[in-house]
């Protein structure tokens, strides 16, 4: 598309528009390759010291990095899964490692990085359950989401020995297994995207739910924001819908309605860790920042020129990263809404910063990972 012409589209009078700029540390560049699957990538995940990578060899993948990210060291992978590995998760400190398969395989790994031996601490949470889907811890790492293309979610508590609930009701709209869900902070609360522009919020210790409507066409995309307070949805209508959940676990509109902004479908949605904004991205080429408790707009990054199916925010908030349809991965100051730097070249599907915001995994459309170093002097990228 020719970001010239009429079908491109143009910042609201009321966005700000982009300038490029050089930031004088952060210069984007190709890492390291780790290019030991030899087949199809399907999902990769940080931790603070490492990252894991799932494979259509049914093997699971990964590397400590060292400290400054100057160096990876790649463990010897492990076959446990008897299917091709469709998703990894971390919890936020590392200790565990989940993987799922599409045979309906979920493991369970603990301290996965600590030796080269990973799959002599690896426990079977699930077996059959239909092809995985997806795969998301709370953030306190009590408990795990597990989506299937079976139309079905369960949550696992480990916080001592695993227990496996499956999420399942009377009358419950059908579950969009294309859409991630998202748990509030202490896992108390799991939202997932169903059918009609509906969301399902679970309590995942009463195992009670609530359903309500939020946008009138398919949910893409859900986030919650750190301290809980909101969540936002995407869909393919092109609105976000930011709400909150009451005392009585009922979904409540934080902004009267529904947000419009972007022209087209909203692929990605994504809290800041610190800040107090949110992002999206979308079909219609842009990505867009708004204030985290009223959904006021705050900026709009109008440089791609097709589809942003992917962001990721670096953890103190001052980066966005965002993968396009267009061939590239373009990296944005959410201070001065600076683009920095050039653009890294690359159909990208999925992209990830790492804890520590120095480095960025991604997943092309031809499913090879790459890892991008941000600042120099990370890595040796000879």
């Amino acid at each position: 598309m020719n970001p010239n012409s009429s079908k491109h589209p143009q910042a609201a009078d009321s966005d700000k528009k982009c300038t490029k700029a050089d930031l004088r540390s952060v210069r984007p560049r190709p890492a390291w390759s780790p290019q030991l699957h030899g087949v199809l990538v399907n999902a990769v995940a940080f931790s603070s010291n490492g990252l894991a990578s799932a494979s259509e060899d049914t093997g699971v993948r990964l590397w400590r990095i060292g400290p400054g990210s100057e160096h990876c060291d790649p463990i010897p992978p492990s076959f446990l899964h008897e299917s091709s590995v469709s998703d990894v998760a971390f919890t936020s400190d590392g200790e565990y490692l989940a993987s799922g398969s599409d045979n309906g395989t979920v493991l369970l790994w603990h301290h996965p990085l600590a030796d080269s031996n990973p799959g002599q601490r690896v426990s079977s949470l699930l077996r059959d359950a239909g092809h995985i889907s997806s795969l998301r811890f709370s953030p306190d790492g009590s408990r795990l989401a597990v989506t299937t293309q079976s139309w079905t979610n369960y949550v696992v508590d480990i916080r001592s020995e695993p227990v496996v609930h499956e999420l399942k009701g009377n009358s419950l709209p059908a579950l969009l297994w294309q859409c991630k869900p998202a748990f509030t902070p202490h896992g108390t609360f799991l939202i997932s995207a169903c059918i009609g522009g509906k969301v399902t919020i679970w309590h995942t210790d009463q195992l009670t739910n609530t359903v309500a409507k939020c946008h009138s066409e398919a949910i893409y995309a859900i986030d919650v924001s750190p301290d809980g307070s909101r969540f936002v949805s995407g869909s393919m209508d092109g609105t976000l819908y930011l709400g909150y959940i009451d005392t009585k676990g009922c979904a409540k509109s934080a902004s009267n309605g529904t947000i419009a902004g972007h022209r087209s479908a909203v692929y990605a949605v994504e809290f800041a860790k610190q800040g107090d904004f949110f992002a999206s991205a979308s079909q219609d080429c842009t990505v867009r920042l708004w204030q985290n408790k009223t959904g006021q707009p705050i900026a709009v990054y109008t440089y791609h020129t097709d589809i942003v199916s992917s962001i990721s925010i670096s953890f103190d908030g001052a980066i966005i990263a965002s993968g396009s349809h267009d061939g590239s991965v373009r990296f944005w100051d959410t201070t001065t809404h600076d683009a920095i730097g050039e653009p890294m070249q690359g159909r990208m599907r999925s992209i990830v910063f790492s804890p520590d915001g120095s480095l960025l995994a991604s997943i092309s459309h031809g499913q090879n990972l790459r890892v991008w170093c941000l600042y120099t002097g990370n890595l040796d990228t000879d």
